[in-house]
């Protein structure tokens, strides 16, 4: 029996929607993988045959029998964390469908791998040393596990991981401190393409033995001048490796439309949106996401049918209609 606790990374052509790199761009998009096997892109499939296979830095799995896991939060009417609950107290529509539960409990103790993306544009210059500084505190804070991982890109309109995925405190805290030099400020933000090329090819690959925690940490305001890549496309990147997008929007007093484009990857993917203000500052921001990520619930199901695609998925309580919850709302199978 194989876990396969991230699948999806196999992101090309036929996810993000565009069949080239333009000219001058400092970063490249991995080809999708080719086979006469489906590559089965929902997030943490439960695969019963044969090991996964490696091509081109791609998971490519060879899919009979599968369960979809999908990690949700669940929150009361006052916004407060929900613990204790059991799996009669939730349904999953797939589909729209009733799913069969076969796995549930509260993710706790799973290992997290987190990226922290950080938007070095113009508009966002007087904002980098409170950003930098709770970055580092958040990262200290997260990773306290001995499989937790995480990694740093900076991005304007250019894109440059920093820090490869690293459990490393002090590699990732000097990742952070260069972050000023490290990609020139531009008028111009590339935040979709730094979204689809980090769930490419920040997380790192693994056998699938255990299923892992995954989230995108967005410091920015959220605008995007310059992608390749449209918002849908950033959408469906992190829905097919069931990442969960966290945006901490710095306000820009020359454009307020840049928020909305985060909280509609949040809604999409499970993640949330936190706008930094005189009431909120990015250290609150930072320890509320951390403390999600600590209460949430993984659940497996069998899905009602495994046509390639999108399927839409949806959590919602089974009586107590004062839970609401957190979720991405598709996976794919291809």
């Amino acid at each position: 029996m194989w876990w396969i606790g991230a699948v999806g990374l196999s992101l090309g052509i036929s996810v993000f929607g565009q069949a080239g790199n333009p000219v001058g761009r400092q970063y490249a998009l991995l080809k999708p993988v080719a086979g006469e096997h489906p590559v089965v892109e929902a997030s943490a499939e439960r695969v019963f045959t044969l090991p996964p296979t490696r091509q081109s830095g791609l998971l490519t799995l060879r899919a009979d029998v599968r369960e979809v896991q999908l990690f949700f939060t669940a929150s009361n009417a006052q916004s407060q964390f929900v613990s204790g609950l059991r799996p009669d107290d939730i349904t999953i529509l797939d589909d729209g469908i009733p799913a069969t539960i076969t796995g549930f409990q509260q993710e706790s103790n799973l290992p997290i791998e987190v990226g922290l993306l950080m938007d070095l544009s113009r508009s966002l210059q007087r904002q980098r040393p409170a950003e930098r500084m709770a970055a580092e505190a958040f990262l200290r804070s997260l990773l306290s596990g001995p499989d937790d991982r995480a990694f740093v890109v900076a991005f304007s309109t250019k894109i440059r991981t920093l820090q490869m995925a690293t459990s490393d405190h002090a590699l990732l805290a000097a990742s952070i401190e260069r972050s000023l030099d490290a990609v020139p400020s531009s008028g111009l933000t590339s935040l979709f393409d730094a979204i689809c090329v980090s769930v490419q090819q920040g997380f790192p690959v693994h056998d699938g033995s255990q299923s892992r925690r995954r989230a995108l940490i967005i410091l920015s305001d959220g605008d995007d001048t310059d992608s390749v890549h449209s918002l849908s496309d950033a959408i469906a990147a992190a829905q097919s490796s069931g990442i969960a997008i966290y945006g901490i929007a710095i306000q820009n007093p020359r454009n307020n439309n840049g928020a909305g484009a985060l909280r509609q990857l949040a809604q999409a993917t499970g993640g949330r949106v936190f706008t930094v203000s005189k009431k909120l500052s990015a250290t609150q921001a930072f320890a509320v996401i951390q403390n999600e990520l600590r209460m949430q619930y993984g659940v497996t199901f069998r899905p009602s049918q495994t046509s390639p695609g999108f399927h839409t998925l949806q959590v919602i309580p089974t009586e107590n209609h004062e839970l609401s919850f957190r979720f991405r709302t598709a996976y794919k199978v291809r």
